[in-house]
């Protein structure tokens, strides 16, 4: 293998003006851009997922945090001994 051949050309990429479009970069934060249509659509149904699980991280958030509130010490000092529906628990 040429050696010289092979440094040549990466010096010719590094003189392209598309150098920096389809390589990682250091602490880079997103995906680099795709190359392919597989590589979009996997970087689609990324965006999608993180959409659906922020929703829902959201709503769980919002969730605990209301039944915090209402439920609070304060509100129910006294524990209640009632017991309803003991024939399904037992069967």
């Amino acid at each position: 293998m040429d050696v010289g051949f092979s440094l040549c050309n990466f010096g010719q990429v590094l003189k392209s003006k598309n150098f920096f479009f389809d390589i990682a970069l250091k602490k880079q934060f997103l995906f680099q851009d795709e190359a392919s249509p597989q590589m979009a659509g996997i970087i689609n149904l990324h965006h999608d997922i993180m959409f659906f699980l922020i929703f829902i991280g959201l709503f769980v958030f919002w969730f605990l945090f209301r039944i915090i509130l209402k439920f609070n010490k304060k509100q129910f000092n006294l524990p209640i001994n009632l017991t309803h529906n003991t024939f399904i628990e037992i069967f």
